[in-house]
């Protein structure tokens, strides 16, 4: 991947990771169903004073495209342009320079696609005056006509110069990154039987790959009849978390149902949504679903963080981590007690968030045969009665295009913070075989090129699949 690519792809990445989007605009499978010709729009007029109540999506859009193309943006017309719940997210100081980042050395940007449109979302593709690079801009507006989501990500997803020709060569890459363990298997009669892997045995930090185990609670309590997919579920400030996700932007007190709030988790990786489903279901049926799972030492992860706890160890006053760190499982659960009362960091604690912390002592830990086992407890519970659902919410995003086409379906999640990525799929292939990828990296040290192992890990993927084709 050229420098350039990284480059913009790294300014997409803070973008999003930034930004918020309405639940109904952040997969082409959610927004509005109608779908509008791609005639560009007009430019609007820059207005001062009240929001102009005239102003449509497609505006929006041409208005932004022309701050790509150069155009200057005062704060005024900032604040006009977007609602206050983005605004609270992304600030002005913080908005410009990275408008500027993705729009430098390219110059006349435009529509090139439309992939759906609405009368308040759409769904986009961008490039500038020379093809590349292409990005996917995902906006919504609110009643008052603002912008109150704007998600960015590379249209077109990068990829290596020089992909490895064998699992042993991107084993042997992964691990000059950092510890990495890999495994390449089949699901044969309910068990994962190893095609290749490296360090398979071994437990490596998660990130957000940890979803898995929330979900296979959520779908434990919905077989037994505690919950229903359809339950909704009243939102507290207590247990709103930082992003990645956007249901940290809705009012407390509002709802989302538990199979909305799944669906959020596990495709957008959204940590408030998944924090309420701990809440829900509690975090002891998390930590006791592990073992169901195939977990071989479930207790590297209780007590069971929560990712709001995990910000405020990270991102917080030192004697907790150390604490928590230092601490049997007791005292652990002591430090989280006091963490209930404890503020969530700020946005721009995150955003200096970039270095790894404590990644081998608080975090959520699994091996990849773990993961593997994970997949196999899913995939054999969504046959069950009721259960239906987690087809439809691990597959939505599949982590990596599947250029080969090989896969009927894709089952994915992954997960990173600095210093860790960690990446899992499980596959079916159109003769009912099904297959599994998974891994983690880890570099207690310094930060990694994850764009570099989330590449590699895919690569792996692919080269299973030139196997099961052949």
């Amino acid at each position: 991947m050229s420098d350039r690519a990284k480059a913009l792809l790294l300014a997409v990445l803070v973008f999003v990771s930034a930004c918020t989007t309405a639940a109904d605009t952040t997969t082409t499978s959610a927004v509005v169903e109608t779908t509008a010709g791609t005639e560009e729009p007009t430019t609007p007029p820059v207005m001062s004073g009240e929001t102009d109540q005239t102003w449509t999506i497609e505006d929006h859009l041409a208005w932004f495209l022309t701050l790509l193309n150069g155009a200057d943006v005062t704060a005024e017309v900032y604040e006009e342009r977007f609602a206050q719940v983005f605004r609270d997210q992304v600030s002005f100081t913080d908005f410009t320079p990275l408008i500027d980042q993705i729009a430098a050395g390219s110059a006349g940007w435009e529509v090139i696609d439309t992939e759906t449109s609405g009368s308040t979302n759409l769904v986009v593709l961008i490039a500038p005056a020379g093809g590349e690079p292409v990005i996917r801009v995902l906006m919504n507006i609110d009643g008052d006509r603002r912008i109150d989501g704007l998600f960015l990500q590379p249209g077109e997803p990068p990829v290596l110069d020089d992909p490895p020709e064998t699992y042993d060569e991107a084993f042997g890459r992964l691990a000059a990154l950092g510890t990495a363990g890999a495994l390449v298997a089949e699901t044969t009669d309910g068990s994962c039987v190893p095609i290749a892997e490296m360090l398979s045995r071994m437990p490596l930090p998660l990130g957000s790959t940890f979803k898995l185990y929330v979900l296979g609670a959520v779908a434990d309590a919905v077989a037994a009849g505690d919950i229903d997919w359809d339950d909704p579920v009243t939102l507290t400030e207590t247990t709103y978390s930082l992003p990645s996700g956007i249901t940290q932007n809705a009012e407390p007190g509002s709802s989302v149902t538990v199979q909305e709030l799944a669906k959020r988790m596990i495709e957008i990786s959204d940590n408030t949504a998944t924090d309420h489903l701990i809440a829900l279901v509690g975090r002891g049926a998390v930590e006791a679903i592990q073992s169901e799972m195939g977990h071989s030492d479930p207790s590297l992860n209780i007590p069971f963080l929560t990712t709001r706890e995990l910000f405020q160890l990270k991102l917080g006053d030192d004697s907790a981590l150390d604490a928590f760190v230092e601490g049997d499982v007791d005292t652990r659960r002591e430090v989280l007690a006091e963490l209930a009362s404890t503020p969530l960091p700020d946005l721009d604690s995150a955003a200096a968030f970039t270095e790894p912390v404590a990644v081998l002592s608080a975090e959520w830990f699994a091996s990849p045969l773990d993961l593997c086992a994970a997949w196999l407890y899913l995939a054999e519970r969504s046959t069950e009665p009721g259960l239906g659902p987690i087809v439809g919410i691990t597959t939505t995003n599949p982590g990596l295009p599947d250029e080969t086409g090989t896969w009927g379906q894709i089952w994915f999640k992954g997960g990173s913070e600095p210093g860790v990525l960690a990446t899992s799929w499980y596959m079916t292939a159109d003769d009912s075989r099904s297959f599994v990828v998974a891994g983690s990296v880890v570099n207690e040290s310094e930060a990694f090129d994850q764009t570099e192992a989330i590449l590699l890990f895919g690569a792996i993927r692919d080269l299973l699949a030139m196997e099961v084709s052949s």
